[in-house]
């Protein structure tokens, strides 16, 4: 193996737990702990020694591009990486396209510009997407995607299992309100439950 691609592996495998890192601070907050987090976090970075490569040598700039960012679930989600970034020392832009598709590829392509290390791509069409995605991976930046479907075998590509988590809800519910009870059934657009 070249010096090149030993260098690369664990970079990448860095750059990956990181932005993962970002992603689960997100999804791990309630409404109360986000005016906390930031501490507790920073805290929590400080206590484990020193940072590896590369936040060792200074901030490493991230950008995360989001389809949306309006919701109980989405704002917390950004809350969680704006706090991650924060005690990892990560330079984190946030662009938010407000559920407007070609303002997300405009966003994601200005990520790209913006000499960002990483990017994490939010939800999003792919048709709309996928040509930014791909010119971000030709530039050698590192790209996780969220709840999108891409087709770049480079990108690192992480989602959640909706009909498994509404299939465990479901089962439960079945349970303990037992057959032929009436339920009913309410959803708000943007808010995930």
């Amino acid at each position: 193996m070249s010096r090149t691609a030993r260098t690369r592996v664990p970079l990448a495998a860095l750059s990956l737990a990181s932005v993962s890192a970002l992603f689960l601070a997100g999804c791990s907050q309630s409404s109360n702990a986000s005016r906390s987090t930031g501490d507790q976090a920073a805290s929590a970075a400080a206590a484990t020694g020193k940072k590896p490569a590369p936040f060792s040598k200074g901030n490493v700039k991230v950008a995360l591009v989001r389809q949306s960012g309006a919701g109980d679930y989405f704002e917390q989600w950004g809350n969680g990486a704006k706090a991650q970034a924060k005690a990892l020392g990560i330079d984190l832009t946030v662009y938010d396209a407000q559920a407007d598709n070609a303002k997300q590829a405009t966003d994601l392509s200005s990520a790209i510009n913006s000499g960002a290390q990483a990017i994490v791509v939010d939800h999003g069409f792919p048709a709309t997407i996928q040509p930014e995605i791909d010119q971000a991976v030709k530039k050698g930046i590192k790209v996780v995607v969220y709840d999108v479907e891409t087709t770049n075998k480079s990108v690192v590509s992480t989602k959640q299992d909706d009909a498994s988590m509404a299939q465990a809800v479901l089962d439960v519910m079945a349970k303990d309100l037992g057959k032929n009870t009436k339920v009913g059934y309410v959803n708000v657009a943007g808010y995930a439950a």
